[in-house]
């Protein structure tokens, strides 16, 4: 059972530390992620405006700078943690990988030039698949993705995670109402519910997982593309 420590009891606890001989955990310096643009400069500036941030509980703030993103937390024994998921549907929808949500329930998306935390009303989960699609406030008006379909295998598409970087579509397949698109890329821990995306900047999938052969997994559903899809 877990139990929680009251104000006027974490107090008492700053007070007797230093007399019994021991020191409470400070919290954590702010985790710094690198983000690697190259020569897609003008890609990044767009998609990470269409991304948003699934965090662990403890994070209080998460700022893009020049160098990366920086995420502050308010607890010394957690890591501050961190995925992706994309905003869709007019700023109505967020799309991420099912075990993101499970994990990292606490949302940031960008709002008039920074990361704000947001609430979602809903969350369906697919019942077959690593996907979940997050209900948000349509009030927001957030920044979001057109989706389209990839128009062949071997068509040059990006991904953006840490960083926006180039990939090949190596393959495409189909389990009743999902698409899955194999790619390239290779998609770190952290990266999952990030962006596939075409060069005009539409999103063709969400990155799911690695496969044992070394190529990454996006999925699509049918139902999200006729009602999402870019003019």
């Amino acid at each position: 059972m877990q139990k929680t420590l009251h104000t006027g009891a974490l107090a008492l606890l700053a007070f007797l530390a230093p007399i019994m001989g021991c020191t409470l955990a400070p919290d954590p310096a702010p985790r710094r992620i690198g983000v690697h643009m190259g020569a897609e400069r003008a890609i990044f500036n767009s998609v990470f405006k269409k991304t948003a941030f699934l965090c662990s509980t403890n994070v209080v703030s998460l700022d893009m700078q020049d160098d990366g993103m920086l995420l502050r937390a308010n607890t010394g024994s957690m890591t501050a943690d961190f995925a992706h998921g994309v905003i869709v549907n007019s700023g109505t929808q967020i799309l991420t990988a099912r075990h993101n949500i499970e994990a990292l329930p606490k949302v940031f998306a960008w709002k008039d030039g920074q990361h704000i935390n947001i609430n979602y009303s809903e969350v369906f989960i697919h019942a077959q698949h690593d996907l979940a699609i997050l209900t948000i406030d349509p009030g927001l008006a957030l920044p979001s993705f057109d989706i389209a379909s990839p128009d062949r295998v071997g068509q040059k598409l990006f991904t953006y995670g840490y960083g926006v970087r180039k990939c090949v579509l190596k393959s495409v397949e189909r389990t009743g109402s999902a698409r899955f698109y194999y790619h390239n890329a290779k998609i770190a821990k952290g990266e999952s519910g990030s962006a596939l995306f075409d060069t005009r900047g539409r999103l063709v999938g969400v990155n799911i997982s690695r496969t044992s052969g070394g190529t990454a997994k996006a999925i699509m559903l049918d139902d999200l593309i006729e009602t999402a899809r870019s003019p």
